[in-house]
């Protein structure tokens, strides 16, 4: 990957421009090794979740929830959650769902479904 093609943050950061190289560079490493095996696609992956949660770092710096950026890259609107492997949502929850709103699911978000921690 070029590093032009990513954002210019150097009015952000000093070391923005270095970073923008650097993530560049990773970048380039991993669509290579993901053009030549499964391993690549392995470390691919790691390397977008690292950038995910460098993403919802800087969201929670910002005064967001830290958490509004997920695996596969969709930002979460306040009445979504993903579902991941292992758990099990059950709708309607009676108390949490959103007044005049029916839960559903598309491409594994829930959307309309109030979450409450236990």
């Amino acid at each position: 990957m070029l590093y032009e093609k990513l954002p210019n943050i150097g009015d952000i950061c000093s070391t923005g421009f270095s970073l923008r190289v650097n993530c560049a560079d990773a970048i380039s490493a991993v669509e290579i090794a993901a053009g030549q095996s499964a391993s690549g696609k392995t470390s691919a992956t790691a390397l977008r979740d690292y950038f995910i949660a460098c993403a919802n770092a800087a969201d929670k710096a910002a005064g967001g929830s830290g958490a509004g950026v997920v695996a596969n890259g969709t930002v979460l609107a306040s009445n979504q959650a993903v579902i991941t492997d292992g758990v099990e949502v059950v709708a309607p929850v009676t108390g949490s769902g959103t007044a005049g709103v029916t839960p559903t699911i598309a491409a594994g978000v829930v959307t309309g479904l109030a979450l409450a921690s236990a």
